[in-house]
């Protein structure tokens, strides 16, 4: 994918790889500063979910993943509040 067609999707969440470096903050304030993203909706409303590598890539823990966006983007489903605290 290009930077062209993500800034074209312009979503509401970004999933962060949090794998090695830069880290996952660094990569967040990169999608925050940068002219290309800094505008982009799931930037300016900091929605963002680090995941590790290993859920990201084909492993066991992708159902711990798929949990975890189910959670941070419908929260309410699982009784929690609207902010997923």
């Amino acid at each position: 994918m290009s930077w062209e067609q993500v800034v074209a999707a312009d979503q509401d969440c970004i999933i962060i790889n949090n794998y090695s470096t830069p880290s996952a903050a660094q990569k967040e304030q990169f999608l925050e500063t940068s002219p290309i993203t800094k505008n982009l909706t799931a930037v300016k409303n900091r929605c963002f979910l680090p995941l590790t590598h290993d859920e990201v890539t084909p492993s066991p823990r992708n159902a711990e993943a798929i949990t975890a966006i189910a959670h941070w983007l419908h929260p309410s489903a699982f009784g929690l509040p609207a902010d997923g605290s």
